[in-house]
């Protein structure tokens, strides 16, 4: 029988030294405003998972054939974190012993173990030949000069460059060296995997989705023992201590529920189709 001591452990919180931390934390750039997580939470829902996935194109490429679509057909679309978040927690509620689930829950926790790279002072770098998750991707142009019918403005050619796949891997290149996301919110990413605690995720989750009982809850329900684990830990931290006792089930409530949590509360006042509807899955 559990011991009530270690039950729900996330419900009693020590608040001593809190003002220490909070000034120990600015100084070290860690996360803990809730305002700040939320929207930095809303962006990593609706980023490009091409972006995402950055350095790793063989694991993007990956979710995108099992989402039903084709390189061979103009490159992949561009979809967004939390499209794949959603179809990657429905295939596991569907099939949560099938390799190919399996295979898909461990590529979403790649981006994580990035920064865990990064933290660890061994940056990525990308070589002029190297390719990314962006020389994948299909080309987007915001008009045709065949079908112009007088001179083309400046902004519009500017917009057609900004537009090319090897302009956007270019640019990014410099924001994902710095920051693992090709993103000028790379450090925010990084803060949020290493230095934001299990309970202000969770708090914030529950706030944007506006339920009482959320993933990491039940994460950190299964993992009681109140001499290692509380919701102060961070991701990382949570990895470090965890990752190798973790099952499928716990690796989709930390690293693809809080993102389809907050697409799916977004499409209740949306009528953006799910991923698995755009790929004719």
């Amino acid at each position: 029988m559990q011991n009530k001591k270690t039950t729900k452990i996330y419900e009693e919180r020590n608040l001593s030294g809190e003002l220490e931390k909070k000034i120990k934390y600015a100084r070290t750039g860690v996360l803990t405003d809730q305002e700040v997580i939320g929207k930095m939470m809303r962006y990593i829902a609706d980023l490009s998972f091409a972006d995402f996935m950055f350095f790793k194109r063989e694991a993007f490429e990956d979710v995108m054939t099992q989402l039903g679509f084709s390189k061979w057909e103009d490159g992949y679309p561009d979809i967004s974190v939390g499209q794949v978040c959603d179809f990657v927690s429905e295939q596991f509620h569907q099939a949560p012993t099938a390799r190919k689930t399996t295979q898909l829950v461990d590529i979403m926790r790649v981006p994580y173990d990035l920064v865990d790279l990064r933290i660890e002072g061994r940056p990525l770098r990308v070589h002029p030949k190297e390719a990314t998750t962006w020389d994948s991707l299909e080309e987007k142009e915001l008009y045709s000069e065949l079908e112009a019918e007088g001179p083309i403005a400046l902004e519009q050619r500017l917009q057609r460059i900004y537009n090319l796949t090897y302009y956007k891997k270019t640019k990014y290149e410099f924001h994902a060296i710095n920051g693992i996301l090709p993103c000028k919110y790379g450090n925010y990413w990084q803060s949020l995997v290493y230095g934001t605690s299990l309970w202000d995720i969770d708090e914030v989750l529950q706030k944007l989705t506006g339920k009482k009982i959320t993933c990491i809850r039940k994460l950190c329900d299964d993992f009681t023992n109140p001499d290692e684990v509380n919701m102060d830990f961070s991701i990382l931290e949570f990895c470090d201590y965890f990752l190798c006792d973790m099952n499928c089930q716990d690796k989709v409530w930390l690293f693809v529920e809080p993102f389809a949590e907050i697409y799916r509360t977004t499409q209740q006042k949306s009528t953006e189709p799910k991923a698995r509807k755009v790929a004719g899955a």
